[in-house]
């Protein structure tokens, strides 16, 4: 309203969707963005800024403020740092897989042999060799040994199709290639092969080399997913994977006592932590078997029967384990792709949580937030702070600095900044840029949306362009297209991600073809270019694209991919003959979430991976009473086949969790004891409540209402719960259903929506437990 020669303004907001510090933000942008506009009327709307200067320097300095000295030696580089943990603990053990294991010393002195014949066949700085290995001991020393000898390594997954294991040794100007001998036949390479299982390979000096790599020399390039339909090799600096040391010491707490878990595959920058993270601070590196990590009831019980007690594991796999299975487990940190609240808050119960992000274009991790509370509504799971001399800024796209509550492009800067990409310089050019403020520094711009929180955390919101995590495998969709539209008759084609019914994401391809395409023989061509976890898991062919009126594909008018898994298997639906097929039928339908399932239909082209197999043997286990190996499942894929399989297999009683009797009292989880305290602490607090408003239209009858309440009393153990101290320690009582505790429904009678609103403000109050 006008008063004289001002103008007033009133904001309104809803206070059920917005917090009170949102909404005067808000109103602190409009007084800013007027400010800015009556101090320049001839500036367009687009270069005008709603930031504040207070909120300019909360995100770009308050929120930034990471600095911190790692060391002043500008020598420090990965090896270095395991040749001093070598000389401080040289007995104890550094790396155990099966039954070998390593100590510091062995470890140090055979890759200090292996680096000598390295640099006896011209390995010197930077020079760029192959690892092309299983997972072993050999592996990490081998890894270790070219870094001594002054190179980088590349390292190459044995699974990758042949065509690109190829591709990445052409594209790095790989001419010596170190691996196993089992895996000569992988590939045709025209250089030199190094074996690791050959004694002469290790038959050196094994002391320590005179080292004169910089922190600022190559350590690795590891290749990701490209757009080009060809994969980008990632040049790492030795810098920023030393500088992540401060994370492990100082949050994650690593020490001699400590056995890390080796999960990853060793293509991936996560192998490079796990190893660093190990081996920085004196303990044992625990690398099992790769049908292990294939199959999660054998990880829990790996876990379990080795002590491992610190784990880095992709939230899509760490939602099939079950942490009480893993008593050892201390610390476990998610990353890769977004986390679950669900997830977090399962876990935190049992172990220190953290959710960390972070390309492989800044040393392995840019972020990182330990678990301490989430409010029940919340959707997401925050990706935390920068950790120490690493800056985030969240930006706009003409390069504008986001205050909090917006979102933007994530880029990040700091220590752990890669060099760019091996022989893309137009790329590098693209995606490592000045920061715009700061103009003598660079950045790198992810492509991830998000967002700061109030309290200087980060929201992960997605990707801002045609980049995808499955199952925490980055892809470029790009690169998924550009083989398929490769493909003898395929016409047109389109790569999306697709969420099913149980909201896990997969890859869907769209086509259209000359020829009729089965799922089988789709996926089939498809690996002969692309690691399995890059080809699609549905396939839909059509005669032609559905258009939007300009012309262009009509997304939301094409077919749900998942509408008859049967008819895209190409082999019907043949029903079963047996009762050991019918339940197994239905066993795949369920896991699937499929309409029908034919005996025949093969389990990996209709919907299934390895985590749905995994689950499938758990269902199996459970319904049947036969413990099935996950490996069966790959070698038997349809039901028919699996069938026939499991004859021979004698039966296994599942072991469920076994109910309790009864009793007075029961012992309470380290969750139950944690929240009881808080509970005792701040008695008028209600953070863990989730309190909503319901609006019913006509008139409820109440008698019923209540007696449904009752029921549901009666039902639930959890709702006839009460915590009480005996003897100083929490227990938790419950009340027999036959005399369940007192329950009337309150009722309130109000005039209008603000009384309403008002009564149900006040209703919300602290639970007594």
């Amino acid at each position: 309203e006008e008063q004289g020669d001002e103008l007033l303004f009133r904001l309104e907001y809803c206070d059920a969707l917005y917090e009170r510090e949102t909404a005067e933000r808000m109103a602190g942008h409009f007084v800013q963005l007027i400010d800015a506009a009556l101090a320049d009327p001839q500036a367009k709307l687009s270069a005008l800024s709603m930031l504040t200067p207070e909120e300019r320097t909360q995100v770009l300095e308050s929120f930034n403020d990471t600095t911190r000295a790692y060391s002043s030696d500008d020598m420090l580089t990965i090896h270095g740092l395991l040749e001093r943990q070598a000389a401080r603990t040289p007995d104890r053990p550094a790396v155990v897989s099966g039954k070998r294991q390593w100590s510091y010393r062995e470890l140090n002195e055979r890759a200090n042999r292996l680096a000598r014949t390295l640099q006896a066949k011209g390995v010197g700085r930077e020079s760029l060799v192959g690892i092309l290995a299983e997972r072993s001991p050999e592996m990490i020393a081998a890894a270790l040994a070219v870094m001594k000898a002054g190179g980088a390594y590349v390292p190459i997954d044995p699974d990758y199709p042949e065509a690109r294991i190829r591709y990445m040794l052409e594209d790095a100007g790989v001419s010596l290639l170190l691996a196993q001998s089992r895996l000569r036949n992988r590939v045709a390479f025209g250089g030199e092969w190094l074996l690791l299982d050959d004694p002469q390979s290790f038959s050196g000096d094994g002391s320590n080399l005179a080292d004169s790599v910089k922190a600022g020399d190559l350590a690795y390039v590891i290749y990701t997913s490209g757009t080009t339909g060809q994969p980008k090799g990632v040049l790492v600096e030795h810098a920023g994977v030393c500088n992540y040391k401060l994370f492990y010491d100082e949050a994650l707490k690593v020490c001699e006592q400590d056995r890390v878990l080796q999960f990853a595959s060793f293509s991936f920058d996560a192998a490079c932590s796990e190893m660093t993270m190990s081996l920085f601070g004196g303990a044992a590196l625990y690398v099992p078997d790769a049908s292990v990590i294939a199959d999660y009831r054998l990880l829990e019980q790996y876990v379990r029967d080795n002590g491992i007690t610190v784990a880095t594991l992709p939230p899509t796999y760490a939602a099939y384990l079950n942490p009480a299975h893993m008593p050892s487990l201390t610390r476990l940190i998610t990353a890769g792709s977004a986390s679950s609240p669900e997830l977090a808050r399962r876990w935190s119960g049992f172990v220190r949580y953290f959710n960390n992000y972070g390309p492989t274009e800044d040393s392995i991790c840019s972020t990182a937030w330990p678990y301490s509370t989430l409010d029940d509504t919340a959707k997401t799971v925050p990706i935390g702070r920068p950790i120490a001399n690493h800056q985030v800024y969240i930006l706009g796209a003409d390069q504008s600095i986001m205050p909090v509550g917006i979102p933007g492009e994530l880029c990040v800067s700091g220590i752990g900044l890669a060099r760019g990409y091996l022989n893309r310089p137009e790329l590098t050019a693209e995606k490592f840029v000045p920061v715009p403020f700061a103009p003598e520094r660079r950045m790198y711009r992810t492509g991830d949306l998000a967002r700061w929180l109030p309290d200087g955390n980060l929201e992960y919101m997605g990707r801002i362009d045609d980049q995808v995590k499955i199952r925490g495998y980055r892809i470029e969709l790009g690169d998924v297209l550009t083989q398929l539209n490769r493909l003898p008759s395929v016409r047109e084609a389109l790569i999306v991600a697709h969420a099913d019914k149980a909201g896990a994401v997969e890859l869907c391809a769209y086509f259209t073809a000359e020829k009729t395409w089965s799922v089988g023989e789709l996926r089939q061509a498809l690996l002969q270019e692309l690691p399995a976890y890059m080809v699609p898991t549905y396939a839909v062919q059509l005669a032609a694209f559905p258009l939007t009126p300009n012309g262009k594909i009509d997304r939301s008018a094409l077919p749900a991919p998942d509408v008859d898994l049967a008819e895209r298997s190409g082999e019907g639906t043949e029903a079963p003959r047996t009762a050991l097929e019918a339940r197994l039928t239905e066993l795949w339908r369920e896991v699937l979430g499929a309409e029908a399932v034919g005996i025949r239909d093969h389990f990996f082209e209709i919907g299934g991976h390895s985590l749905r197999a995994a689950a499938l043997t758990a269902r199996i286990h459970q319904a049947l009473q036969v413990e099935v190996p996950m490996r069966m499942v790959f070698e038997h894929p349809t039901v028919e086949s699996l069938a026939q399989a499991m004859e021979g297999l004698q039966p296994n009683p599942y072991a469920g969790i076994p109910a309790a009797g009864e009793q007075e009292s029961y012992p309470v989880s380290s969750a139950q004891k944690r929240l009881y305290v808080l509970s005792q602490l701040e008695t008028d607090g209600f953070g863990y409540n989730m309190p909503g408003v319901l609006r019913l239209d006509g008139e409820p009858d109440v008698a019923r209402l209540e007696q449904a309440f009752r029921a549901l009393i009666r039902r639930h153990e959890a709702l006839r719960t009460a915590f009480t101290l005996r003897d100083g320690v929490p227990v938790q009582r419950i009340a027999p259903k036959e005399a369940p505790p007192e329950f009337t429904l309150p009722r309130i009678r109000v005039q209008g929506e603000a009384e309403a609103r008002q009564a149900a403000r006040a209703f919300i109050r602290p639970f007594d437990l």
